[in-house]
């Protein structure tokens, strides 16, 4: 490149009017110890914007990474069914009743359970009186007697 083709460059770039390529040119540019006396004063500036540029990456191929993409997208689907799947038979409920000893799961027959039990519970001429309640807390009965 010539003196006077950096010039240019120069005052196009103090315009804000160069591409990123004519920038990385002048930054190449100034990175030489050869430098013409009349362009001297710019080296200092461009090579303190060249250490602040973004340094160029090479763009990697999608190629390289499909395979590692598709092996990890697989194995998320198969750890998410997996875990869902497991997840799902906990949570469903089980309902069921014991009935003299033996486990009942006919769900008619525990919604008929439940049913009466809550009846004997809030039954108004079920309900024990204080007396009652503390006699079957402490298995002794209550006396006249107070302490």
């Amino acid at each position: 490149m010539t003196p006077q083709h950096i010039q240019q460059l120069i005052e196009r770039f103090l315009d804000a009017d160069t591409s990123q390529d004519e920038e990385r040119q002048l930054y190449a540019y100034f990175q030489q110890s050869d430098v013409p006396e009349a362009l001297q004063p710019y080296q200092e500036m461009f090579r303190g914007y060249a250490a602040l540029a973004p340094r160029q990456q090479k763009r990697r191929s999608l190629r390289r990474y499909l395979p590692y993409s598709v092996g990890i997208a697989a194995s998320l689907a198969l750890v998410w069914g997996i875990g869902s799947g497991i997840l799902r038979s906990e949570a469903l409920p089980v309902c069921y009743t014991l009935e003299r000893g033996q486990r009942i799961t006919d769900k008619a027959i525990v919604m008929e359970n439940v049913e009466n039990t809550l009846n004997g519970i809030f039954a108004s001429d079920n309900l024990p009186d204080v007396e009652h309640q503390m006699e079957g807390l402490f298995n002794f009965p209550q006396s006249d007697t107070h302490y």
